[in-house]
């Protein structure tokens, strides 16, 4: 019986270290893990995420799915539904790199976190938020300007 407490007391413990740890990680750390373990087990989660990874990108032939994990070191898709039955898919990344001066922008990112979130409104309509940074890329020559580096790193 001391052994099986023992052992029981061991894994408690392992499971609170793994939880802290879990804890105090960045946002985008967190997304992976969540992602990951979302993507394998919830076939809704990977159906609508698959939908999104194969929307083509404004203007080209290349998907998003393929742009993004090429742009980034390493990625996450997480899949969200909304009260009014609406649902979005977030895409988070780690080091990317865009420089958007070459189409006149002042904006060069070097190895950034990056964050696409994808909300689909009446399962029709889709609405494309991206950030690099903590900014928030906004204006249409923005948008068009990072569509098209999304599009040069697609494998």
């Amino acid at each position: 019986m001391k052994t099986f407490l023992k052992i029981l007391v061991a894994i408690i413990i392992v499971g609170a270290l793994c939880f802290g740890i879990y804890c105090i990680l960045p946002e985008t750390s967190q997304m992976y893990v969540k992602g990951n373990i979302q993507y394998r087990t919830n076939e809704t989660a990977k159906t609508q995420v698959d939908k999104i990874k194969k929307t083509k990108i404004p203007g080209t032939e290349k998907t998003f799915g393929a742009g993004l994990e090429g742009l980034c070191k390493s990625c996450a898709w997480y899949y969200e539904e909304e009260a009014n039955g609406d649902w979005m898919v977030t895409f988070y990344g780690s080091k990317a790199t865009m420089d958007l001066t070459t189409a006149g922008m002042d904006q060069m990112y070097t190895e950034q976190p990056m964050k696409v979130t994808f909300t689909v409104r009446n399962n029709s309509q889709v609405d494309i938020v991206m950030e690099i940074k903590g900014d928030i890329l906004s204006t249409d020559q923005a948008k068009t300007a990072a569509y098209e580096k999304i599009a040069n790193a697609a494998k």
